[in-house]
């Protein structure tokens, strides 16, 4: 009787540890940590929107390509793309850009406005396909807003 009841705790404990781990995976983040970009300059985590073609939160004519420095290891091995979205939000600051976003984990757009008609990415649509890394990947841009005080 007692090797049953062992053999139950342990399948609830697989259970709940894969529960556990299938809402941490579907949940969309909406808070990330501020990222510095210098002494007084702070980059804050606005959203992850959808991305199609023209239609994204950010211009899609003002872009700076960084997808050539990506470092995969240094990324998963912090669990985000810190180094990156730092560069952007400094790029944003020198360029006196309100909104900055990161589109395929490494393409920085600028805007002073966000279009906030492309909706953002939800649990449904799988927040880690889109928004992994704290930055958009494919069809997705995870935007930033540039606080810079005087």
């Amino acid at each position: 009787m007692p090797r049953i009841g062992l053999s139950c705790v342990v399948l609830l404990i697989a259970a709940a540890l894969t529960a556990s781990q299938t809402v941490i995976k579907k949940n969309c983040r909406t808070s990330v940590p501020g990222y510095e970009c210098g002494e007084k300059c702070m980059a804050f985590f606005v959203g992850c929107y959808h991305s199609d073609g023209q239609m994204a939160a950010l211009p899609k004519n003002n872009v700076l390509n960084l997808r050539g420095t990506i470092d995969w290891q240094k990324w998963a091995d912090a669990g985000n793309a810190g180094d990156l979205i730092k560069t952007c939000a400094q790029v944003a600051a020198q360029r006196n850009m309100k909104y900055f976003g990161v589109e395929f984990y490494g393409e920085c757009y600028f805007g002073n406005t966000l279009n906030k008609t492309p909706p953002k990415v939800t649990t449904v649509d799988g927040c880690d396909k889109y928004c992994g890394f704290d930055v958009g990947g494919a069809n997705a841009m995870v935007v930033y807003e540039v606080l810079t005080p005087p």
